[in-house]
């Protein structure tokens, strides 16, 4: 005790003092005197360190830890010391234990951010930690155990989600307002939100990303721009009432004169700097031209009482005069008038309920205000009725009345009070509210329309290449069958060419239109642009020939991105090849690669502060407005019929998205074009190797070789197993996952699994899992046609697992079968 005390073992707070009193002598790691140096060291190690680590020793990977440590086992402390880790987190065995055996083999493995269904407080529930296991060798060299640092982020992950569900249900509530609302950001005052009570006022949808000057053009010399800049600038916010605005709501149309109720406040970031303007307010045109009118009226009533005072000699020929002119206007007045006294009733009403609502004015004349209003609207009803009686004056207060022959009317009222009466008018404006109604209908019509356009052009687009491929690959097949007939073999091998290079179209194509959807399987690795695009040079001068120059502009040090080199060589040949139909009569091609942080400039939400700008650009003949609106549409091209498949663009566009980039086409008629790729940048060292594809090799593989073919493609199963049994391997077929798994299962020794993932009943996930879990070291390789497979594959695969997708040749299927069989 004494030597451990003062030796490898001192100190170390709580878990220091268990592990020198732990009985080890009934452990396999044995006494702490007899431990390896490696594992004495890492011990003292993680018992005097801060932070949470622990160390796991053996073959029965026995757990020791730390102080630290103990507040991630909650409720399994003190229990767990010494104890087989895998024991101690039953509950996410088959989480970790892939980690361990990779770590175990050798390799060091680092996990940023991973939730775990953890139980430690006598419940399961979710934690997130960031850890390293580091594989740790005894004096022989072999990998004896392991070490990890960690930190638990749960409580950060679950706060960012909290702070993301509240600014959804934010913006829901801010969609949802009766009032406008619009979010613009920095000092160009750039739209990033607004509600459709906004976009109804101004007349205008679909403007994210645009600034205030671009969408609404005509408040120049209004006022607004100066004020938005001045709350920028200072700060402080603006409030302003019955501001007049005048709008060009409609295209072409004439111009709208508004009056907004609104507020500009300045929005800061944590630090307090001014980062945008939060827009709110209300259209209160309607209000305040029935405001005016009351001011007018109230101005002549004024100049009338005047002129009576002045005319005192004449108080009751006059009064006479005025009260008939004052029943001549109750009597003729179209919209309802009626006065109401505080306990509801009608005290009197107007001839226009009978034009309107098919009552006589003695048929609601000491009558509740609540018998005419509609049963759903009664509660709405009252609420204006006790603001009116409390000296509100209601503006545009509507809700539904109960017509005679019982149908709904909309009525909307105003109403202002005098002793103890309120006085009502109410216009009738059923019609309108049936015009919106018809209006909104039509315009989603309108929508569903162009969505059907849209896809009709998409599969029309698709039969066409489709049709043109089928005929060539038909057309061969045919030719062939009739010169075999004949018994003439001299033009087959150009036939079956032929009928290749139509295939090969076929799956170009396909790649290129899971491409566009950003559903193609990439292979991302880190890539400097700029050697990549210098690397492309000779290529890039064959494509355009000899009537264009090429100029090269490229930074250094440039910074790595990450993303799959072949898919962006492939997106920068498309650029080049569009560049060169562009200058048919020759020009200049301009590439150039950059660093920039100017990502807020082309409103970019996913991208980092620091991102990796390449740019192509040429002196051609441009594009209009419409075209780049239109470019990276699928099957959009402005070439000759048979000339271009129009998915060039389109799949460029598709690639940047799902490498988390963007495009920008910059482009005038006439003056040429230019394409800006951003890339975010990728923070690792690394070291730039130019890529090399590896020419297959053919490997002598031994005899008896077992392996089973699952597959439901009959076509793709049989030639499948006539392939592997010209490899004299020993073939076994299956249709599906659970006939797979039985046969599996059957057979003792077998050496490769090859089956597709979208198998009927049990997929091939499950199937290669099961499999590798019963015979550890089991060599399996998946097979995908549906290119979002591969892509969720990418969290599933094992070492000893490698995938292909369709579609693929014979010889490729036997160069990977031979490379994984090779030291079987």
């Amino acid at each position: 005790m004494n030597n451990m005390t003062n030796g490898f073992l001192g100190g170390g707070g709580e878990m220091g003092q268990l592990t020198r009193i732990h009985d080890w002598a009934r452990s396999p790691l044995g006494t702490p005197d007899t431990w390896p140096q490696p594992l004495q060291t890492v011990v003292s190690l993680v018992l005097g360190s801060n932070q949470a680590m622990f160390v796991v020793w053996g073959p029965e990977h026995r757990l020791i830890y730390n102080d630290a440590y103990i507040q991630v086992l909650g409720n399994k402390h003190p229990a767990a010391l010494g104890q087989p880790f895998l024991d101690v987190f039953a509950e996410i065995r088959e989480d970790l234990l892939p980690i361990i055996e990779t770590t175990y083999s050798g390799q060091s493995v680092h996990m940023a951010d991973i939730m775990l269904m953890i139980e430690r407080r006598g419940y399961v529930e979710e934690t997130h930690f960031t850890f390293s296991y580091t594989p740790i060798r005894d004096e022989a060299g072999i990998i004896a155990g392991f070490y990890c640092p960690l930190t638990e982020i749960t409580a950060r992950v679950l706060a960012e989600r909290r702070l993301a569900e509240e600014s959804l249900r934010q913006r829901q509530l801010f969609e949802r307002a009766p009032g406008f609302i619009a979010i613009i950001n920095g000092p160009t005052h750039t739209f990033d939100f607004f509600n459709e009570a906004f976009a109804n006022l101004v007349g205008r949808h679909n403007f994210t990303g645009k600034t205030v000057r671009e969408v609404l053009p005509e408040l120049e010399g209004q006022g607004f721009y100066e004020l938005l800049d001045q709350v920028y600038q200072s700060g402080e916010r603006v409030i302003s009432s019955g501001a007049p605005i005048s709008l060009r709501r409609l295209p072409n149309g004439a111009i709208d004169n508004r009056f907004v109720d609104f507020i500009y406040e300045p929005v800061r970031d944590k630090d307090g700097e001014i980062t945008g303007i939060f827009v709110e307010g209300y259209d209160v045109t309607t209000a305040y031209r029935s405001q005016e009118a009351l001011r007018a009226s109230e101005r002549r009533y004024i100049a009338l009482t005047q002129v009576l005072r002045e005319m005192n000699d004449t108080l009751e020929q006059r009064v006479a005069e005025r009260t008939a002119e004052r029943d001549r206007v109750w009597h003729n007045c179209r919209d309802l008038l009626a006065i109401v006294g505080p306990d509801g009733i009608f005290r009197a009403a107007n001839p226009a309920w009978t034009a309107i609502l098919g009552y006589q004015p003695e048929e609601v004349e000491g009558r509740h205000f609540l018998d005419f209003a509609w049963p759903e609207d009664g509660e709405l009803a009252s609420r204006g009725f006790d603001s009116a009686v409390g000296g509100i004056q209601l503006t545009d207060f509507e809700h539904r009345c109960k017509h005679r022959d019982g149908t709904p009317r909309w009525i909307c009222w105003y109403t202002s009070t005098g002793g103890d009466s309120v006085y009502a008018y109410g216009r009738h404006v059923t019609a309108e509210k049936l015009q919106s109604e018809t209006l909104l209908k039509t315009e989603e019509q309108l929508r569903q329309s162009q969505k059907m356009e849209a896809v009709g052009q998409l599969t029309g687009g698709i039969a066409h290449d489709f049709n043109n491929i089928l005929t060539g690959i038909m057309g061969s097949l045919e030719l062939m069958q009739m010169r075999i007939s004949q018994g003439r073999a001299d033009s087959i091998e150009r036939y079956v060419q032929t009928a290749m290079n139509s295939s090969q179209r076929a799956a170009a194509l396909t790649h290129r239109l899971l491409a566009f959807a950003r559903r193609q399987p990439l292979d991302p690795k880190p890539v400097n642009a700029g050697n990549l695009v210098y690397s492309m040079e000779k290529l890039m001068r064959s494509t355009l020939g000899e009537q264009c120059l090429i100029e090269f502009d490229i930074e250094e040090p440039l910074w790595t991105t990450l993303c799959d080199p072949y898919q962006l060589e492939s997106a920068v040949l498309n650029i080049v090849i569009n560049a060169r139909d562009a200058m048919p009569d020759g020009g200049t091609l301009k590439v150039s690669a950059r660093n920039t942080h100017s990502c807020h400039e082309t409103q970019l939400k996913k991208l980092a502060d620091e991102c990796v700008l390449l740019t192509i650009s040429d002196t051609g003949t441009g594009m209009s407005s419409t075209i780049q609106q239109r470019a990276t549409e699928p099957f959009f091209t402005t070439k000759p019929q048979e000339q271009g498949t129009g998915l060039g663009l389109s799949m460029v566009y598709g690639f940047v998205k799902q490498s988390e980039g963007h495009l920008e086409i910059l482009s005038e008629e006439g003056r040429g074009t230019s394409i800006n790729i951003y890339l975010p940048r990728y923070q690792e060292v690394f070291t730039d190797v130019p890529a090399k594809l590896e020419k297959p090799v053919e490997h002598q593989l031994r005899t008896g070789l077992k392996v089973l073919v699952v597959e439901d493609e009959s076509v793709i199963r049989n030639m499948t197993a006539e392939m592997l049994r010209d490899l004299d391997c020993d073939v076994l077929q299956a249709e599906d996952g659970l006939s797979g798994l039985a046969t599996f299962r059957a057979n003792q020794g077998i050496d490769l699994l090859i089956t597709d993932i979208g198998l009927p009943g049990m997929n091939g996930y499950q199937l290669a899992g099961q499999a590798m879990e019963s015979v550890p070291g089991l060599k399996v390789l998946l097979i995908t046609g549906y290119a979002e497979n591969a892509i969720q594959a990418h969290g599933f695969m094992r070492p000893g697992m490698e995938m292909l997708t369709k579609p693929f040749s014979v010889s490729t299927l036997k160069h990977r079968v031979q490379r994984m069989l090779q030291f079987s």
